[in-house]
Order: C-alpha cells, then structure tokens, then sequence
C-alpha cells in the first residue's frame, strides 16, 4: 500500500501548481477592487497551506508552488484604506523570508503597493517609511524576476518622497528583475519615480506603463534630462494613451536600442506621436485607434494586431495602406458587427494583403458570432485566417492584467 511519502515530486508539485492557479506561461495579477479574485485566491491559498500539514514530503513543494507568485493586496471592498493592511502583510512576509531564506529564494513574482500617506488613523508616517518598506523585502529575494508596482499618493498633500540613491544603487546590483508593470489609481505620476525604477531595474525586458506619467520640466525648454541611460534589454513596452508624449516618454523609446514589441493604447489623433515609435518595431498592437494611422517609417514591421471596440475601419485600412512589405500576420479584434461576411471592409482587407505583403502567413480575429462568417469569405481565399479566443487579445488592452512570462 502506497503512502503520501511514495508520490514522486514532480507529480506533486504539478498537482499544487493546479491547486494556486499557478500558469507557466502567463501572469495574472489580482485587482483589489473585484471580490470574486479576493475569494477565489483565499480559497487557493488555504488549500495549500493545508497541503503543506499533510506530510513532511509534502511540504516544500506546496511551498513552492505557495511563494513563487506573491500578491499583497488587500482587497479594496473590505478596506476604507488598504495600507495598513498591506504593510502589515509586507512586514510579516518579509519577517518570514528573513528567517527561512529558502523560502525566499522560491519567489518569482511580487504583486506589491507603495503607498503615501499623511497620516493613518491621525498617526504621522515617516516620510522614507514607503520606499523603504519596499526596498527591504526586494532585497532578500535573489530570484525575483517579477514585479507589478502600484503607486498610490491620493489625497497625499507632501512632495512624493523617492527612493535614496543608496536604494537604488543597491537595488541595481542585486535585481534580476527582468518584468517590471507600473499601476496607479492617481491620474497622474511624476516622472522623476519612472526613471528611479528604471535605474533600480536596469535588466527589465518587459516593461507595462498602465500609468499615466507627467514631467515637470518646462515644455518650451525642450526635451527633458533623461537620467537613465541607455536599456538594452528592454524588448517589450506595453503603455497608455500618453506614453509616447514628447515631454515625458519619448526619451525612453529613444534609447531602447532594442525594442521589439510596442503595445499603444487609446491615443487621441497625433501623427507626431506615431513617427516616434521606434523603427526596429517588429511587433506594434494598437488598441481602441479611431484615426489614420502611417506605419511607413517600421520597416521591420512583422505583426500588427488592431484591437478595441472603438477601432474605426479606416484605422485598419491606413495600417494595411502603410505598412511594409515585411509584414507577416495581422490580428483584429473588434466589435460583433464590424466584421460581417458581407463587409467591404473584409474585401479592401484582402485585396491589400494579398497586393503589398508577399511573405504575409495569416490573420487571426477575435472569436465573435458573427465574425465566424470571415472564415470561408472569398476575398480572403488563399490567405490563411483563424479565430483566436477573447483571452489572447486581453494580454494586450489596460491595464494589462494578464503578461506573458518571460524565461
């Protein structure tokens, strides 16, 4: 008779890996303003912290497969303000990591907040108190590649105390961090905590802005001062509507030496901003665009995936119009009825692709009812077209909830 000693590893930790969720191929961070993920995620982690009392073989794979993602959220429905709950959770994580540095190197992942306060519960907060929290427990994970950072400083009346150059310093030579997303409920974040990160995160390949970012340099005074440097890791840039305004972002795109992927999001018409993108872009997704848009200038262009509800067709018509002759597949997701089988639209598709993109493969559209019908369309005979689920196009619309890990 066998026992719960008998079942071999790898069989157990794919069996906890189910139990948390756990995707090898894709990060899915927890909104603190759904309750459903608050319950869902209680649920999970009780079961595997009971996995672990099981056995002493069992044990540190449950372990495993309970640190290797980290979310601190404390859900927004149950608190008026979620910072003492989250530093109270911070605190005691790392109090547990310091103590069991094992456990510390299973971390792959961390969901975290940085919060500023005036006062809670009409007790002052020590202004370093914030970045400091932070700083600490990073540093006693050696294997953290992860990190989705929410800053929020509502409501705060004081300059936004950032990191000490001693922070960052130390954050640069000890980081692995190579996913760095960026959240805020604020409408706006100073500029100046972006390119802290960035120092602190110099090996980042994928970077998610969901965040609106202001300068506060005087536009007439011309471009900003970009500390940072050059990032030469950097291959994916997924951002908001503003990212790429000439007073605030341009210089990040211009000394990404080696960026491959552009996800843009809801931008207003502005035919400057686009000549910006970098023109080794081999990847551009534009979502929720309802204006022309000239990709001339990308001649390394090999996909293009125009998505959101508001995308116009002659959106779509301008890419196809302008795009290189490198391009290689085309993904749309749109609304249930901009694609009927009937559509004219579907017909200029075709006949562009099949006129300007001798090395173009397929085209893969969004699972809807009626976009079925574009399947045996005729103008699209001869060019390879499939449906793709909703879930492969959410990775790529704010605030990029769902990423692909990168190994």
């Amino acid at each position: 008779m066998t026992s719960a000693d008998d079942c071999p590893g790898e069989i157990l930790l794919d069996i906890f890996d189910r139990v948390v969720g756990w995707d090898p191929d894709t990060y899915r961070r927890l909104d603190p303003w759904e309750p459903s993920n608050c319950d869902a995620h209680g649920t999970r982690i009780d079961t595997i912290l009971a996995c672990t009392r099981v056995c002493k073989a069992w044990t540190p794979f449950a372990q495993l497969a309970l640190y290797r993602d980290i979310h601190i959220v404390a859900f927004q429905v149950w608190f008026r303000d979620r910072y003492l709950a989250e530093k109270k959770a911070g605190m005691h994580l790392h109090r547990v990591l310091q103590e069991s540095p094992l456990l510390a190197t299973y971390v792959q992942t961390l969901q975290i907040s940085i919060f500023w306060r005036d006062a809670i519960l009409g007790l002052d907060i020590d202004v370093h108190e914030p970045t400091a929290n932070f700083v600490a427990l990073v540093a006693v994970l050696p294997n953290l590649a992860h990190v989705d950072l929410t800053l929020d400083a509502r409501d705060y009346s004081r300059e936004l105390k950032l990191f000490a150059e001693a922070d960052i310093a130390s954050l640069a030579q000890s980081s692995r961090v190579r996913h760095l997303a960026v959240h805020s409920p604020m409408e706006d974040v100073p500029i100046d905590i972006m390119h802290q990160l960035l120092r602190a995160f110099p090996t980042i390949e994928t970077l998610a802005l969901p965040t609106n970012f202001i300068c506060k340099d005087d536009p007439e005074l011309g471009d900003p001062a970009w500390p940072v440097g050059v990032l030469p890791n950097l291959r994916h840039l997924r951002c908001s509507e503003r990212t790429p305004r000439d007073e605030a972002m341009i210089p990040l795109l211009r000394h990404a030496p080696h960026l491959r992927t552009l996800v843009w999001t809801e931008k207003v018409d502005g035919l400057e901003e686009v000549r910006n993108i970098p023109q080794g872009i081999e990847q551009l997704m534009l979502h929720d665009f309802c204006w022309k848009v000239d990709l001339s200038h990308l001649t390394s262009l090999k996909r293009l995936e125009i998505i959101g509800d508001t995308t116009a067709d002659e959106t779509i018509l301008a890419c196809l119009r302008t795009a290189p002759p490198t391009l290689e597949e085309l993904g749309l997701s749109t609304a249930d009825d901009l694609l009927p089988p009937d559509s004219e639209l579907v017909k200029e598709i075709g006949n562009l692709v099949r006129e300007r993109f001798p090395v173009f493969s397929r085209i893969y559209i969004e699972d809807y009812g009626l976009n079925s019908g574009v399947l045996g369309h005729e103008a699209l005979a001869g060019i390879h077209v499939a449906l793709k689920p909703a879930s492969y196009f959410t990775q790529y619309k704010p605030p990029y909830g769902e990423m692909q890990r990168r190994r």
